[in-house]
């Protein structure tokens, strides 16, 4: 009895003879198997380090008819120029990557197409370097801590784990978990993304360490920080500049929200009349915790605005570099006595005026002096022409008002001249001659 049948998995079931109760099986390859290409690499590490060398190559079958010349190279499902590859007489053909970049991480196939048919093979490249990264830690009150790293772009995956100790300790205690189990050390510290809270001040240095971990190496990162030298403040809050009537001025401001009392702030002031100007004059305030300065009016010069800022440092800073961001600018303006009323002009309109020529005559000399179009000059104008207007009337009043007392003190003369020669007709001549003498 003959019997046949094909199978999957490239494979074929040529006869199968039965006798009695033993049937024996002739399974030959499938001929496709001869065309399929493989793909090896030298070195044949498949994870390369950027800036090195691969040379991917690709070999056909012993039993493939076809030659290296026929097989074609794609990477990330494109096909690569001829010009990247080259074919070797022994039916094999040759990618050569040189000074590897991040860009040439992906999948690289190779493939041998006859007629309708392709027959591929892939494999998959990563490119990257060892990890890497910055550490830092600060505080701006002595009491909590933050460390935060900034890791080097790997191009690969890159495992993080952070742990500290304190500088006299020889053990290592990871956030939330401890090598040794210490319960006390689970809210020790919380990490999340890049960066590690301590609530805290455990007391002391301490030395942070980040491990990084990918699959071209692993890489430890320190950092020594001690939260009771190293800390740097916030900036000062509520800056504010005030002008006496002596033209003092005075500054005042606040220390940052999140300082404990239990710690003492230095302070130093910088201050200038020009924004524009980097030569900011500097003071540092001699008693800790003073949180105003006077600027004394002998020290004002006749500039229109001063600028104010301010920086605080822990009186516990262990150098002097530990000084914080200056705060927001604050500002007031000072008016010297020279200056002008605003709005006006010293010049622009005589203090009085005695006759109405003279009103006319300075109307005339204040128009024809250069005048701007604006609010102030239309306002002068306006002004002068009222103010002749009212002089002039108030001169014909006048002028009136003297008429009329002249000549009521004129008529009040004659009458009493008359009288007295009424009264003197009537005397002895002898007794007038006495009289007038």
């Amino acid at each position: 009895m003959f019997c046949a049948s094909t199978k999957n998995f490239l494979l074929r079931v040529a006869t199968v003879v039965c006798l009695a109760t033993v049937c024996v099986a002739t399974v030959t390859p499938d001929p496709r198997n001869s065309l399929i290409p493989r793909i090896t690499s030298n070195p044949t590490a498949k994870v390369i380090e950027k800036g090195s060398d691969i040379t991917l190559i690709c070999s056909l079958p012993t039993r493939s008819t076809a030659q290296g010349a026929d097989l074609v190279w794609h990477f990330n499902g494109k096909r690569l120029s001829s010009e990247r590859f080259r074919s070797t007489e022994n039916g094999t053909s040759q990618l050569e990557i040189q000074n590897a970049k991040f860009s040439d991480k992906g999948l690289y196939s190779c493939g041998l197409r006859l007629y309708t048919e392709e027959y591929r093979n892939s494999t998959t490249l990563s490119v990257g370097i060892k990890p890497n990264a910055l550490l830092s830690c600060e505080s701006s009150n002595h009491l909590e801590v933050f460390c935060h790293w900034n890791e080097t772009d790997s191009n690969l995956p890159t495992n993080v784990t952070f742990a500290w100790r304190l500088n006299y300790e020889g053990h290592w205690s990871y956030c939330g978990v401890s090598k040794d189990k210490i319960p006390m050390l689970q809210e020790t510290c919380t990490c999340q993304d890049n960066r590690c809270h301590f609530p805290m001040n455990n007391g002391g240095s301490h030395v942070m360490k980040i491990e990084l971990t990918n699959a071209l190496g692993v890489t430890s990162v320190t950092e020594w920080f001690n939260p009771d030298t190293d800390t740097i403040p916030n900036p000062p809050e509520s800056v504010s500049a005030m002008v006496s009537e002596t033209n003092a001025i005075s500054l005042t401001w606040s220390k940052p929200t999140d300082w404990l009392n239990t710690f003492q702030l230095l302070y130093r002031v910088q201050y200038t009349h020009d924004l524009t100007s980097l030569d900011w004059k500097e003071i540092e305030i001699p008693y800790p915790d003073q949180r105003q300065f006077v600027l004394e009016s002998c020290d004002v010069a006749t500039h229109s605005y001063y600028y104010f800022k301010v920086a605080c440092m822990s009186s516990y800073a262990g150098n002097d570099d530990k000084w914080s961001e200056w705060s927001n600018v604050a500002s007031c303006r000072i008016q010297s006595a020279e200056e002008p009323t605003s709005g006006s002009r010293t010049d622009e309109l005589p203090r009085d005026f005695s006759t109405a020529t003279d009103v006319e005559s300075n109307i005339k000399q204040t128009t024809s002096l250069p005048l701007r179009d604006n609010k102030n000059t239309k306002l002068v104008i306006k002004t002068a022409g009222i103010s002749s207007s009212l002089t002039l009337l108030v001169c014909l009043l006048v002028f009136c008002l003297v008429v009329l007392l002249k000549r009521r003190c004129a008529g009040k003369r004659d009458t009493e001249c008359l009288n007295a020669n009424t009264y003197r007709s009537t005397i002895p001549f002898q007794d007038r001659l006495i009289a007038d003498v």
